[in-house]
Parts: C-alpha cells; structure tokens; sequence
C-alpha cells in the first residue's frame, strides 16, 4: 500500500510538473518585432518622408551640424539601397555622412517603440556613427552590416548620425558616410497575447483530476 501510494505521489508531483510548465509555455506570446525596410521605397527626396508598419507609424526627417555646431533642416531622400541626406546642392553622395557637415537622420515614431537593430549599406570599414535617444546621446559605434542593439532604448524618437573616425595609425580623423538600408523596432506598450491552452494540455489536466481522485479514494 505504501508503495502505491509514493508511486502515485511521484507520478501526480512529476505531472502537475510538466502541466504546470505546458501552461507557462503557452499562455503568453511576445509582442512582435517589424522592419521599416526603406531599399523598397521608389527615389524619394523631400523634407520629410512618412512610413508605415502594422499599427506603427515613422516620419523621417534630416538635420545638419556645421563645425560651429550650428543645426539646420536637410532633406532625407530614399534609393534602393537606403536613407541618406541631401544637405545642399553640392551634396551628391545620396548617403548620411559627416564630411563639412555632420548629418543626421531622426526618426520620429506616433508611439513609444523599443529599438532592436540597424542595418547599414553603403559603408566602409572604420566608419563611425553616434545614436541618441530623444535627443540625447546615448552611444557611438561602429558601423557594421546590421548592428543589434543589447540595452533597450525606448523613446519615440531616435537620431543617427555620420561622425567622424579616428584612426590611431595615421592619427587624424576620416569622414564616415553610409547609408541606412532598414531598422527594426517594437511596440514599447505592446500588451502580450493570450494563447489558448492546446488540447493536449486539456486532456494532460483531465489526467491530473483522475489521479488527484484516485489518490484520495487509496487513502479513504
């Protein structure tokens, strides 16, 4: 008697378990992620240029900082291989870069979204680029093909910028220039979704009821 009834605690304990760890696994699911992919917009030039994603929306603009740090509105224009900045009339490189002016691109989202990822076109090794958060800096990095970010950043607003280099070898600064080809970001109050228990985890809980009762009736 005693046997059966460690045997039945054992197999009762180990199924509410793996119930117990079947309905955390499946109750919640994470708010999803979505990409401004800009190398699909048609050649775009103006002062501002409007996106959107799913419930999202993105209204891009660009700005430039002289060396005297004077600010001033630029245009932000689309190709095919991405966002860049026409900051006067000389200016034929269609990309972000920090050569006589350092150029910005803000992004202006209608929520609070969270940034995942960047991805770059149009670079070179040792070009550099500076992110800010609602307009205050927040980090400097090298550009790569697609940079991930690992802090969270939340804020409607983000501003990535050329900036220039410093090479240690030839101790001077370079000009950085690039493009940026898509970002990636989500929702910051983005509630979880509820998903519905699978059958199999109704059936899973039937079971713990019968063996709950059977237990109960040993003892009685």
């Amino acid at each position: 008697m005693w046997s059966f009834e460690l045997n039945l605690k054992n197999l009762t304990n180990g199924a509410l378990a793996l119930g117990l760890g079947m309905a955390l696994s499946t109750v919640t699911a994470g708010a999803a992620s979505v990409t401004f992919d800009f190398t699909a917009e048609k050649m775009k030039r103006a002062k501002m240029l409007d996106f959107t994603q799913g419930d999202i929306g993105l209204t891009v603009s660009a700005i430039k900082t002289n060396p005297k740090d004077v600010t001033s509105s630029s245009k932000v224009l689309t190709k095919n291989f991405g966002l860049g900045v026409k900051s006067g009339k000389k200016d034929n490189s269609a990309k972000i870069d920090s050569k006589g002016a350092e150029e910005t691109v803000v992004f202006n989202f209608d929520t609070d979204v969270t940034i995942e990822s960047i991805t770059f076109t149009k670079f070179i090794k040792r070009d550099d680029f500076g992110f800010s958060t609602s307009g205050l800096d927040a980090l400097t990095g090298d550009v790569v093909e697609t940079y991930t970010f690992t802090d969270d950043y939340t804020s409607n607003r983000f501003d990535v910028s050329a900036i220039d280099s410093f090479l240690k070898k030839k101790d001077k600064f370079k000009h950085s220039s690039f493009a940026i080809a898509n970002i990636t970001v989500r929702s910051a109050d983005a509630v979880p979704a509820v998903v519905p228990l699978p059958a199999g985890g109704m059936l899973l809980l039937g079971a713990l009821g019968a063996l709950g009762f059977a237990r109960r009736r040993k003892r009685a």
